[in-house]
C-alpha cells in the first residue's frame, strides 16, 4: 500500500476515532490486538468501509503524533511470531497487512484490516464489533449483528475495487470516460476535476482513505481501456470464437475483447 504517510496525515486530522479507526501509544496486548482486529474488520463492513486501521504511535485524544515503541513484527506470544499467532487464533477470513513508518523522527506502526466478507471476522470464536470507539462483543448487539450479516450476505461484486492507489489522472487514463458521457447523455465537463466528480458519484471510481482514487469492478468492466490492466477482471473480457463444424474441438479464430 502506497502513500502510508498521507494515509497517516489524513486520519489524525478526523476529530475523533471512528468505528474503524483506532489509535494507540504503546498497547501490545496481544489478545487486545486480536480482538481489535475482529472489531475493526466487522465494523469497516457494518459501516461500508474497505479498511479499517489500528495505529501506534499517535495519541487518542489530542491525534498527536507521538511515535510508539512498540514493534509489531519483533513481538512475539510464547515463542511465535504475534503475527502468526494471530492469523492461528483469527477465522479463515481475517485479512490484514502491517506497516512501519518513520514520520518526523518518530516509529509509527500502522496495521490496514481488510473488510470482513463471507462471514463475521471472530477472534478466538468470539465475534467483536465496535459501538463508537469501544471495542464490544457482537452477541451483545443483536440488531447490529442482524445488520452485519445482511451487509456480508449482500456484499456487491461491482463497488469492490478492480485498481486503486491512483492518482486521480492516473485513475482516468485508464477509463473511456467519453463513452460514459455518452451513455448518460450528459454533456462532458469542459475539466477534469468535474468529470472526476461525475465518475465518483456514481461509483465508477472511489477515493481512498489517502486521498488517491480506485477504480471499481464496474468501472472497469464497462469502461476499462484495457481490461487486462485489471488483473481481478481480465477474464471476464468479452471472447468470440468460431469453430469449424457444430462442435467445438476445431477452432478457426478466436478474438479477445479487451475494452470495458
Amino acid at each position: 500500500m502506497e502513500n502510508l504517510t498521507n494515509l497517516l496525515y489524513e486520519l489524525i486530522k478526523l476529530p475523533k476515532e471512528t468505528e474503524w479507526l483506532e489509535f494507540k501509544r504503546n498497547n501490545h496486548n496481544s489478545n487486545e490486538i486480536g480482538e481489535y482486529i475482529s472489531a475493526l474488520s466487522n465494523s469497516a463492513t457494518y459501516h461500508d468501509r474497505s479498511n479499517a486501521y489500528l495505529i501506534w504511535g499517535v495519541d487518542d485524544i489530542t491525534h498527536e503524533i507521538v511515535g510508539t515503541n512498540f514493534d509489531f513484527d519483533a513481538a512475539k506470544e510464547g515463542n511465535e511470531e504475534l503475527g502468526n499467532w494471530l492469523r492461528h487464533l483469527l477465522s479463515d477470513n481475517a485479512n490484514f497487512s502491517v506497516y512501519n513508518l518513520d514520520v518526523e523522527g518518530m516509529r509509527i506502526i500502522i496495521l490496514v484490516i481488510f473488510a470482513a466478507v463471507y462471514k463475521t471476522v471472530r477472534f478466538k470464536n468470539i465475534d467483536y464489533i465496535r459501538v463508537g470507539s469501544y471495542k464490544k462483543k457482537l452477541k451483545d448487539y443483536a440488531a447490529m449483528e442482524v445488520q452485519l450479516w445482511k451487509k456480508i450476505s449482500g456484499a456487491v461484486f461491482e463497488e469492490l475495487y478492480a485498481k486503486q492507489e491512483l492518482q486521480y489522472i492516473e485513475a482516468l487514463e485508464l477509463l473511456d470516460y467519453v463513452s460514459y458521457f455518452d451513455l448518460t447523455e450528459t454533456k462532458a465537463p469542459g475539466s477534469m476535476e468535474m468529470i472526476l466528480h461525475y465518475l465518483l458519484e456514481d461509483r465508477i471510481i472511489a477515493k481512498q482513505d489517502n486521498g488517491l482514487f480506485a477504480i471499481t469492478n464496474m468501472g472497469a468492466l464497462l469502461f476499462a481501456k484495457d481490461l487486462s490492466s485489471f488483473s481481478g477482471v481480465t477474464r471476464k473480457s468479452i471472447r468470440i470464437i468460431q469453430y469449424k463444424g457444430i462442435d467445438r474441438m476445431n477452432t478457426i479464430r478466436e478474438h479477445v475483447h479487451t475494452k470495458g
